[in-house]
C-alpha cells in the first residue's frame, strides 16, 4: 500500500507529464508552421526554457546567442513566445538592425568566441559604439500570440522591466538544417 505522499507525488507527476505533453504538441505545431513558412524543412527543438523578468530588472547586456560548434550547415534560431501582453515598460526583448549591424561585425574587432558575444550594456560601450547601437536599436510591444524570432548572430538584449508586473516568456531553442 502507498503512503499519502508517494500517491500525490505520482499524481503530480502524471499531471506534469500530461501538461508537458499537450504543451509539446502546441509547440510543435507553432514551430512548423514558423518553419515551413520560411522554407525551412528540416530543424530540431534543441532547448526551451521559461524566462520570468522580475520588475526592477536591470537591461541586459546587448550580446549574440552563440551557437555553440555546430555543423556548417546548421544555424540556430531563437523562439521568444510571451506568455502575456507585454508593454515596451516591461522590457521586452530589444533588436539591433541587421544591415548597421553587418557593417558593426565587418568593420569592428570583437572576439565572439572568448566574450561569448557579449558586446556591453549600451550605456557603457564607447561613445562611436553607442552611436551605432543607438542608430539600429529597435524594441516592440507584444500581444499574447505573437512571437519574435532571430538567429544566432543577431544582436540583441532584454529590456529594463519598469513596470510593477513579471514579464514572462518561453525562450525556444531550434537547430534548422541548411
Amino acid at each position: 500500500m502507498k503512503t499519502w505522499s508517494e500517491e500525490r507525488r505520482e499524481n503530480m507527476l502524471d499531471k506534469y507529464h500530461h501538461v508537458q505533453k499537450e504543451m509539446g504538441i502546441e509547440l510543435n505545431k507553432i514551430l512548423s508552421s514558423i518553419f515551413y513558412l520560411l522554407k525551412m524543412r528540416q530543424w530540431k527543438l534543441t532547448g526551451i526554457t521559461l524566462f520570468e523578468v522580475y520588475p526592477g530588472c536591470n537591461e541586459q547586456e546587448i550580446h549574440i546567442d552563440m551557437p555553440g560548434r555546430l555543423q556548417d550547415n546548421i544555424t540556430r534560431y531563437y523562439v521568444t513566445i510571451p506568455l502575456h501582453d507585454t508593454e515596451l515598460k516591461m522590457g521586452p526583448i530589444v533588436f539591433y538592425k541587421e544591415p548597421i549591424m553587418k557593417e558593426f561585425r565587418h568593420n569592428h574587432i570583437y572576439n565572439k568566441e572568448e566574450e561569448g558575444g557579449i558586446i556591453g550594456h549600451l550605456n557603457s560601450l564607447k561613445w562611436d559604439v553607442k552611436q551605432i547601437f543607438l542608430s539600429a536599436r529597435e524594441q516592440y510591444e507584444y500581444k499574447l500570440g505573437d512571437i519574435s524570432l532571430h538567429k544566432d548572430i543577431t544582436f540583441h538584449n532584454g529590456g529594463t522591466n519598469n513596470s510593477n508586473k513579471i514579464r514572462r516568456f518561453l525562450f525556444v531553442i531550434c537547430d534548422v538544417r541548411n
